[in-house]
């Protein structure tokens, strides 16, 4: 935004401007992209092991190849209930007899 500066009889003697160094910032947010992209190569590429995250809910919000490939929701939505992922008490009977 540029504003007008006037003297004190109201004339018009120039103009300001406030402008603000992001370089900073901008190099913060880059990393943190870099970080974040290398973390979900990671996980994605963890295929013998479930990986999935959860919201404070307790839904399930994004989950990885391995979780794919063992759990196989049947659901292919984006956001399931964490029930799905979880045994119930009758297959962990089950596995305890076998």
């Amino acid at each position: 935004m540029i504003d007008p500066l006037r003297d004190d009889a109201g004339k018009l003697v120039g103009f300001a401007k406030i402008t603000r160094d992001i370089t900073d910032r901008k190099v913060a947010q880059e990393a943190l992209d870099k970080s974040e992209q290398q973390f979900e190569l990671l996980v994605q590429g963890v295929t013998d092991y479930a990986i999935y995250m959860l919201s404070p809910t307790g839904e399930v919000t994004n989950w990885n190849a391995g979780a794919e490939r063992i759990k196989r929701p049947v659901q292919k939505a984006r956001s399931v209930r964490l029930k799905m992922f979880q045994q119930t008490s009758a297959q962990a009977s089950f596995k305890k007899a076998s």
